[in-house]
């Protein structure tokens, strides 16, 4: 059975040992004066009253004479005298923000510790640290730097000559700030960014590794180190990352375009006979080297032989015959190059002369589907005009020459039969065309949610395991399970040494000298587990909770004895609250707040040299490793949690694979033309929580060659929403909206893949020597369908020529203009498959009058043709969808992930609606 020696009886059993000789046989003789100093209660024999020592058999020895002692007197030595004072520092480096516990200890000649004497510190210099009231023996270093700590005690005059060095470094980055230099460049010109970077307190910190980013990514964007080069004129973000920081501060790069390198330009409307009264147009688009526009450069129109103009590059037809019309760039251009272009037409005044003027013809308007309008035709005719009529509706006249017909505009293209007879009876029918939607947007502008990722709660955390991954939070359990949780624990606790300073607990009464020196230090510590991380997503962030298991730690004595003890610790459990949001154009992660720490049971296995050692001992140990584990052990637990998350989520948001999405994609050769590039330019937009999801909203826009000239509305915007709310079956969802669709098609037609030299060929099966040369007028267009996923595609209006030998000796010029259905489906993860597809409008004018049958069988041939065309331009034309995935970074290697793995949707199913198309399925590796 374990018993403990009290502090008393401790000494005086030391007392005897020093006084030895006294046994039971012949017990060593006292004087008074030794008896009185002893004080150490009854011995065996008593004093006399005459100062004689009475043995307990009552026989006293003859011992003579007592000599004459004089009074008594204390013999008791003097007090330990101080002769020094020393410092010691809990750590001799810190990062700033971090504490350092300073002790101060008066030593007598022997180097012992006396206690009871006011001690003080001095710091130098005297700026770049503080201390906080409540505990005033730890330092915290804010300026990175040398400082020397000096403890004094004033009252006995005692300075340490010999201070200690205190060095405190910068922490780690929290703050990253981005300049480029210079800050406007051409396209293709180098320019060179720098990063720099402050911790938390604002100490210059190493941030080579950080890595420059630029927003939005394209595949004109190429950046190697801090080098960037920029073949895509526009407006850049530009920004410096590196894991675990939060705080940036982006600047801008304004990319220009270069010289003059292109030049292309075409009639408008196109055809190649005009009636008279038609104004013709002749746009032209200059580009760079690189394909950007280049807006303000300096442009001259001929025409000949002469017309009347009517505005810049536009002429009225009011002379039958045929006319060169040419145009040329004027000034500095790339490499001295001749940039002209020139094309022909003709005028002709046979029959009815018949012009849409309200819509004007391959025209672009911003207007609601459903609303209603009207169509303005001017008719003219020699002889009179007898009739008109719209979609076989008679037309009522408005003013001289011009008739009006009331139309319901659809979204996309709206095409309308006109027919006029004139006095004699001659016919001219034709279709006047103009694309509707009801808002547009800029060919290089990005279209803010154009793809939205909705992450369920149990994307964020479907409880464990973690293996294999199927939400954020595995990775944060990858994380606190890792050796980085009791490293930072153990770096937290080593800083606070000593524990319980190494002082004089007892003292031998009258003499005064230290019987037992007692102090504690932390050594090592392990954590058992198991832990247990869970999160849960709230208004405007994420809640993280971690509750750390089976804490062990390791403390040894000092002093007279240093045996090793040990306190267990139940079970910290810390939970804290982070926002997400975006900031400037970046994920962001930051903690709100702390929302609690509770500490479990704590023990504390000492053993029984320890606990015997003296009164009030366990009392020591455990108050102070009590406070240990609730101050420093879960302050590191807490900032652990803090940093690791903050860390670790901001660096997988960001690492949500935009770039490799922008990078340039192949649009293989269509209708006999050349392969396009194009990229997607991807960007954040919109990042946000509630209690259901986390929403990830990425603005997109599509880049490409500029090679055809003229003005647009813009992109086409399909009805409805502009953004989603999604709520999918399984864990992770996506939204794309229709308006990417047309972006693709609009850039595609901007670079020239639906001028098509020959249509026929795409069937295949048509007469030796029949061929059909389109221009599609505008850029096609699609929305969705509501129900089962599909598409409407608009398809035109397109101007060509047919050569048909056998039929007619010269070509016949044609106008087309379609509307078709397809339906949608996924194949092979993200990838669009359009089948079914009908044609359900289609118009078609000739410029020569001819038989019904022969009207038929041409229009037989066109349907064909133009189905063929929009199998191509949906299946082969389209990219696939753009659904970033997460891209993990390879830091998490370290953690059993491994390299190169990738989070994202996994088995998606698809349904769609008029302006999004819908993906639905689960989130995981």
């Amino acid at each position: 059975m374990k018993t403990r020696l009290g502090a008393r009886a401790l000494e005086v059993a030391l007392l005897g040992a020093l006084f030895g000789g006294c046994t039971e046989d012949a017990p060593a003789p006292k004087t008074a004066n030794d008896m009185a100093a002893a004080d150490a209660g009854a011995l065996d024999g008593a004093v006399a009253g005459d100062g004689a020592v009475v043995a307990d058999d009552g026989a006293a020895p003859d011992l003579g004479p007592e000599p004459d002692l004089g009074p008594l007197v204390d013999a008791a030595t003097p007090p330990p005298e101080p002769v020094a004072v020393e410092t010691r520092l809990g750590a001799f480096a810190t990062a700033a923000g971090f504490a350092n516990q300073v002790t101060c200890q008066v030593l007598d000649a022997q180097g012992e510790v006396i206690e009871g004497f006011d001690t003080r510190y001095e710091v130098r210099p005297d700026a770049g640290w503080r201390t906080d009231a409540d505990r005033p023996d730890e330092l915290v270093g804010e300026v990175a730097g040398r400082y020397d700590v000096t403890c004094t005690a004033p009252a006995l005059g005692l300075r340490d000559g010999t201070p200690e060095r205190w060095d405190v470094l910068p922490g780690d980055p929290a703050r990253l700030v981005a300049e480029i230099s210079p800050p406007t460049v051409l396209a293709g010109e180098p320019a060179q960014a720098r990063c720099s970077g402050t911790d938390a307190l604002g100490n210059p910190v190493d941030v080579d590794a950080a890595q420059v980013v630029l927003s939005p990514a394209n595949a004109g964007v190429a950046v190697d180190g801090r080098a960037v080069v920029v073949t895509t004129s526009g407006r850049y973000g530009v920004g410096c990352r590196l894991a675990g920081v939060e705080s940036t501060v982006d600047t801008i790069l304004n990319v220009r375009p270069g010289l003059p390198a292109e030049l292309s330009a075409g009639l408008r409307p196109e055809r190649e006979v005009y009636p008279l009264g038609v104004v013709v147009g002749y746009p032209a688009l200059v580009t760079d080297i690189y394909g950007n526009p280049v807006e303000d450069a300096e442009l001259a129109w001929t025409i000949e032989p002469e017309l009347p103009g009517f505005g810049e590059a536009r002429y009225l037809a009011a002379t039958e015959g045929r006319y060169t019309v040419s145009v040329a760039v004027q000034g500095e251009v790339h490499e001295d190059r001749v940039l002209e272009a020139a094309d022909e037409f003709v005028v002709d005044g046979g029959g009815p002369a018949i012009q849409c003027e309200d819509p004007v013809d391959g025209s672009m308007l911003t207007v609601a589907p459903g609303a209603r309008g009207t169509l303005r035709v001017r008719v003219n005719d020699q002889l009179g005009i007898e009739a008109v009529s719209v979609d076989g509706v008679a037309a009522r006249p408005d003013g001289a020459g011009v008739y009006v017909a009331d139309v319901s505009h659809r979204f996309g293209l709206n095409a309308h039969d006109v027919v006029a007879r004139d006095a004699a009876g001659n016919e001219t029918s034709t279709f006047c065309s103009w694309s509707a939607a009801p808002r547009y947007v800029g060919e290089n502008a990005a279209f803010p949610d154009g793809v939205v990722l909705h992450l369920s709660q149990a994307a964020v955390d479907d409880g464990a395991p973690d293996n294999p991954l199927t939400s954020l939070t595995d990775l944060v359990r990858r994380v606190v399970n890792s050796a980085g949780l009791v490293t930072t624990i153990d770096a937290a606790l080593s800083a606070q040494n000593p524990i319980v300073p190494n002082d004089c607990r007892v003292r031998v009464p009258i003499i005064g000298s230290c019987l037992v020196r007692f102090g504690a230090t932390y050594s090592s510590m392990s954590v058992g587990g198991p832990n247990a991380v869970s999160a849960q997503l709230v208004n405007g962030g994420l809640r993280v909770s971690l509750t750390v298991r089976n804490l062990t730690i390791n403390g040894r004595a000092t002093g007279t004895i240093t045996p090793s003890f040990r306190v267990n610790v139940d079970s910290i459990r810390v939970v804290v609250t982070f926002d997400i949001s975006l900031r400037n154009g970046q994920p962001d992660v930051r903690v709100r707040r702390t929302d609690e720490i509770t500490v479990g049971r704590i023990d504390l296995d000492l053993p029984g040299t320890i606990g015997d050692l003296f009164d009030g001992v366990v009392d020591l140990i455990f108050g102070a490793f009590e406070g240990l584990v609730r101050d420093e052990v879960s302050n590191a637990i807490n900032g652990f949690l803090r940093s690791e998350v903050d860390a670790l989520l901001s660096d997988v948001l960001s690492n949500l694979d935009l770039a490799s999405l922008g990078a340039a994609f192949q649009i293989p050769a269509l209708f006999g033309g050349d392969p396009v590039a194009l990229s997607f330019g991807l960007a954040f937009s919109a990042m946000n929580a509630n209690a259901q999801r986390l929403r990830i909203g990425i603005a997109a826009s599509v880049n490409g060659p500029n090679r055809r000239p003229g003005q647009t509305a813009g992109v086409a915007v399909p009805p409805g929403p502009a953004a989603i709310e999604l709520d999918p079956d399984g864990t992770l969802g996506a939204a794309v909206h229709v308006v990417l669709l047309n972006q693709a098609l609009h850039r595609l037609w901007r670079a020239g893949v639906f001028d098509i030299g020959d249509a026929g060929a795409l069937l295949g099966d048509l007469p030796e020597g029949v061929s059909l040369s389109l221009d599609i007028g505008l850029p096609p267009m699609v929305q969705g369908l509501e129900g089962d996923p599909g598409v409407e595609l608009s398809l035109g209006p397109a101007t060509g020529a047919l050569t048909y030998p056998g039929l007619f000796d010269e070509p016949l010029h044609v106008r087309l203009a379609a509307r078709a259905e397809a339906t949608v489906a996924l194949e092979q993860g993200n990838t669009l498959a359009f089948g079914g597809i009908r044609i359900t409008d289609l118009k078609v004018a000739f410029d020569v009058p001819m038989t019904p049958e022969a009207r038929a069988g041409l229009e037989a041939d066109l349907r064909r043709i133009i189905q063929a065309i929009i199998d191509s331009a949906l299946n082969e034309a389209l990219p696939d969808l753009p659904i970033p995935d997460f891209a993990l970074p390879d830091a998490l290697t370290a953690y059993g992930v491994p390299r190169g793995t990738r989070l994202g949707l996994r088995a998606p199913t698809l349904s769609g609606s008029p302006s999004h198309l819908t993906l639905d399925g689960r989130f995981g590796q």
